[in-house]
């Protein structure tokens, strides 16, 4: 018995040793490297546009306002063409009617409402302009500037990570020279996150026709990408 119980406390201790050496060896065969943070920024002016014009009108006569709506229609599509916008960034609407009520003195059927809307996307401020004067001029019910965004985001977002890349690069340089160690290759390289704008509001536009482009600003957007990169220590 005894004997049975010295050889199972031997075998513990042996165990342990070898966990140790396996340890020890595991760190001393781990490279020396360092981690670090990129961070970068970009900011852009956006230049793609949105315009929505709604047409619409009141009676009792839908086939006669319907004739008028696609007039307008048709010459809003033909202002758009004209700028060189193609069809896949124009979205007409069909046609919407809806009993239109008179509420005081009493609830009373006036009419029917009948509306046809468009959405545009235009590329470039001035083309935005002309196009808003285009549109103003066909008289709309109401005209609206749906949002500004940067057209070509997926080439930002390209230079936004490989900028974040270098920063980590700079900043763990930096750190290896104060260190006395020379930088090695990467070895891990995680993408924390690129933030990437939405569609922004148009500042201060200006509603009227032939306007000064002055009035119009599209201001500034802001990309933001961060990566966390391990190199290797020479």
């Amino acid at each position: 018995m005894r004997l049975a119980l010295l050889a199972s406390l031997c075998l513990a201790l042996l165990t342990g040793c070898d966990n140790q050496i396996a340890n020890s060896t595991a760190a001393d065969t781990t490279p020396a490297h360092i981690e670090v943070q990129g961070v970068a920024e970009i900011s852009a002016v956006p230049d793609r546009f949105s315009l929505r014009a709604k047409f619409s009108e009141v009676g009792t006569d839908v086939a006669a306002m319907k004739t008028r709506l696609d007039q307008q229609m048709s010459q809003a599509l033909a202002a758009a063409r004209a700028l060189g916008i193609e069809d896949k960034k124009i979205q007409a609407s069909s046609l919407n009617v809806q009993p239109e009520w008179q509420w005081q003195p009493e609830r009373k059927l006036i009419g029917q409402r009948v509306s046809r809307d468009v959405q545009i996307s235009v590329d470039g401020m001035d083309n935005y302009i002309e196009l808003l004067d285009r549109l103003t001029a066909l008289s709309p019910s109401e005209l609206q500037q749906a949002g500004a965004e940067v057209g070509d985001l997926a080439s930002l977002e390209d230079e936004v990570l490989q900028r974040a890349v270098h920063n980590a690069r700079h900043r763990a340089d930096i750190l290896a020279s104060a260190a006395g160690r020379e930088l090695g290759p990467a070895l891990m390289i995680i993408e924390q996150g690129t933030q990437l704008p939405g569609p922004q509001p148009l500042r201060a536009m200006a509603m009227e026709s032939q306007a000064d482009k002055s009035s119009y600003s599209a201001g500034e957007v802001t990309l933001r990408s961060q990566v966390m990169i391990r190199f290797l220590l020479d």
